[in-house]
């Protein structure tokens, strides 16, 4: 008598959610007890489409509603092509917001990036003089509809990319033992937050003999961002004992404070972000009063750091005591000018986040005023890799947004000693090739973001893989920056994981 064997399945995909989903060798959906489904019933991952889209266009129409009855000065054409870019930005965030959020979310956080720096100045409107003396109404609309593009270019090929095949999922790699990891990230948080105590205090830089090499290696912070994530993951998992979890707040908050004596609010955003989405993963539920609370509190803090910088930069940290110093009096500027301004506050956030009008500055003036630069900042790449103890003259690290401001006039060689202003990715892509540049560059961040997500799928969370990922996923929101100056710590990521985690590492089987 026969054996009768189940009859074989081929594996189909993981969506956005991480719902793995299989398919009969016909090709049919099996339902219960072998039956096909219809294909117009809604299956789990279509309901999770069908709501995230629902609750997008609703989050979209209310800030519609909000600009209107503020009497934003901006035109319908505006306004729809700004909730169009903010439809596409939610429905992903809130896809992944219902769903089981078990992978990091690569193109959720960039399409909100881009929803935030392009699609919530479309709606608010701007007061930034410097946008109003370049960029015209119908040049707005235009950069808009640029920016829209892209966005739907970049989700059709991360679409296309992010399904993993069988062999993706049944790869062996390398993880780090439990036990192992746990003291092994909480000594590399350690190590990081003093690193970054003493470079504040001065004391880094005459060891490591140059500034800008120390910027480089504090700007990446490649084992705090990595250990950080880590630690609240095994948090969420409620896989650490009460003092190591009062030990990672500790360290996490002191750090914090550290990074904030600098008045660089985008580098205490890229500390912060790894630990919440870590928790996030680990515990399956998004900590949104803790989030409320901080975005709250940076908003506040934007208002404030023009007066802080202008009182503090230049100024050098001595002790402990002034780093709690500044950062309490930068809190104290920033709520008195928050209560005088109060009734301008979205006003000013919006001209903050305003990238835009940058790229619309782009679009209107190249190539009639200024010319296509052909790929000169994509070329830099080459030049970067060279560490600089072989190349001690090798050019800044930001060398190519400093080369876009000076392109356009943004500022000058001088000025770029205080700050520099970006232009960002999609600015730099047109300034390199126009129109051609935006697609080819969406289609690439498109892909990139859908392999990134199908090897998280198949990843371990201790795996060597999953801590690229972790970098990839920080530069990720990194959009004002150039290219160059995002793919260069990455490489820096992979070379140091290499050489300090290599040998911690074991083989296990990739299938999560």
């Amino acid at each position: 008598m026969m054996e009768r064997r189940p009859q074989p399945q081929a594996y189909r995909s993981v969506g956005l959610a991480g719902h793995r989903s299989f398919r009969s060798d016909s090709g049919s959906s099996a339902g219960p007890a072998g039956l096909s489904t219809p294909p117009f019933l809604l299956t789990p991952q279509r309901n999770i489409q069908l709501y995230a889209f629902v609750l997008s266009a609703l989050a979209s129409a209310s800030i519609g509603s909000w600009a209107f009855l503020n009497n934003k000065p901006l035109s319908t054409e505006e306004n729809l092509v700004g909730l169009s870019i903010i439809v596409i930005s939610l429905y992903y965030s809130f896809k992944w917001y219902i769903s089981r959020k078990k992978f990091l979310p690569f193109v959720e956080i960039y399409s909100l990036v881009v929803g935030v720096y392009y699609g919530l100045p479309m709606i608010f409107g701007t007061n930034d003089a410097f946008v109003s003396t370049f960029v015209t109404q119908e040049n707005r609309v235009k950069t808009g509809l640029v920016v829209l593009l892209s966005l739907i270019i970049t989700s059709m090929f991360y679409r296309l990319t992010e399904k993993p095949t069988r062999r993706d999922t049944y790869r062996t790699i390398k993880v780090i033992p439990h036990r192992t990891a746990v003291g092994i990230f909480q000594t590399f948080l350690a190590l990081s937050t003093i690193y970054n105590l003493l470079f504040v205090l001065g004391v880094v830089q005459p060891l490591i003999g140059n500034f800008l090499a120390t910027m480089n290696i504090l700007s990446t912070n490649v084992l705090g961002t990595i250990s950080s994530y880590i630690l609240f993951r095994l948090i969420g998992e409620g896989k650490l004992s009460k003092n190591q979890v009062y030990g990672t707040i500790i360290l996490i908050f002191f750090s914090t404070i550290v990074i904030s004596s600098g008045l660089m609010l985008i580098n205490i955003i890229l500390w912060i972000l790894p630990p919440i989405l870590g928790y996030t993963l680990g515990h399956g539920r998004i900590p949104l009063k803790v989030i409320v609370l901080l975005v709250g509190m940076i908003a506040v803090l934007s208002i404030g750091k023009g007066t802080a910088r202008s009182i503090y930069w230049g100024t050098p940290i001595t002790s402990v005591v002034d780093i709690f110093q500044r950062f309490t009096d930068w809190t104290n500027i920033s709520f008195v000018a928050f209560q005088a301004e109060s009734t301008t506050s979205t006003s000013m956030l919006t001209d903050r986040l305003n990238f835009s009008g940058v790229l619309g500055m782009v679009i209107q003036r190249t190539p009639e005023e200024v010319p296509f630069i052909g790929g000169t900042t994509y070329a830099m790449l080459i030049s970067m890799i060279v560490p600089r103890f072989i190349w001690p003259e090798k050019p800044d690290g930001h060398a190519a947004t400093i080369f876009l401001g000076i392109h356009y006039g943004i500022h000058t060689l001088n000025e770029v000693i205080a700050t520099s202003i970006g232009i960002g990715l999609l600015g730099e892509s047109y300034a390199n090739f126009g129109m051609f540049g935006i697609v080819v560059f969406s289609i690439f961040i498109g892909w990139v973001l859908g392999y990134a997500h199908r090897v998280d799928i198949t990843a371990p969370p201790l795996s060597m893989r999953s801590f690229v990922l972790i970098g990839l996923l920080n530069s990720v929101t990194k959009i004002e920056f150039a290219l160059v100056e995002i793919i260069i710590p990455l490489i820096q990521i992979g070379v140091l994981l290499l050489l300090i985690y290599g040998w911690l590492f074991r083989h296990q089987k990739s299938n999560r």
